[in-house]
């Protein structure tokens, strides 16, 4: 994984039980959500702010989505779950 591939900051304008986000990947922009589940398993606890978690976890996630891109390259959207970090990943 190189500089070339990101995630954006969390998009504020979402409802639902997901966070949103978009992964950049050179010079592709692609929207990307993670399940509510996944940032459960990433916080460790029932109580936990969401947007801290993922800026806490960004690296796992980033490596999820890099993964998922890599798996998938003509994806439209990049959609992460409880899966993808359940493992021990």
């Amino acid at each position: 994984m190189d500089d070339s591939f990101k995630i954006s900051d969390l998009k504020k304008d979402v409802t639902g039980d997901y966070l949103s986000f978009d992964v950049i990947d050179g010079d592709r922009t692609i929207p990307a959500r993670l399940s509510g589940a996944a940032v459960r398993i990433l916080a460790g606890t029932d109580s936990y702010d969401s947007e801290e978690v993922f800026k806490a976890n960004n690296y796992k996630i980033r490596e999820a989505a890099f993964r998922s891109m890599r798996a998938n390259p003509d994806a439209s959207i990049v959609l992460l779950g409880e899966g993808d970090f359940s493992s021990g990943v």
